[in-house]
């Protein structure tokens, strides 16, 4: 199975110039709608990520974006017709230290169809990068 890089270029938000974690990225709030294009190797998909959803999954989303933690990644995991997973860093100082805050379970708004994005989870209260 080959791997493929994306590059985030985020449409309607600006993002931030080094990847060293800083804690106050964890305290962003998203704006109640944007939008945000992942460019890959494959060809790139723009998505759309609505607070009234999921409110500390599209903050994460829109924090994890501005702070460039998903540019030169892999897509690491692909299950055809089921997922396509990507959200670990090449820096594992950065990985863990975005593990350090989780994002809180939320109540269950919209179902995961075809063509949407969540956060992947390991149990409870398990959220972290990995969309």
């Amino acid at each position: 199975m080959k791997k493929f890089f994306i590059t985030v270029l985020a449409i309607t938000i600006s993002a931030c110039s080094t990847k060293l974690f800083n804690e106050n990225w964890t305290k962003e709030q998203a704006p109640e709608y944007f939008k945000a294009r992942f460019e890959t190797t494959q060809g790139n998909f723009d998505i759309e990520a609505k607070r009234e959803w999921s409110p500390q999954a599209v903050d994460r989303l829109y924090q994890l974006i501005r702070s460039e933690f998903y540019t030169d990644m892999a897509i690491f995991r692909v299950v055809p017709n089921f997922v396509a997973q990507f959200g670990i860093n090449n820096d594992s100082i950065l990985n863990s230290s975005w593990a350090n805050y989780k994002i809180s379970d939320e109540p269950v708004i919209k179902k995961n169809i075809k063509g949407s994005i969540s956060f992947a989870r390991g149990g409870v209260q398990s959220r972290t990068t990995q969309i």
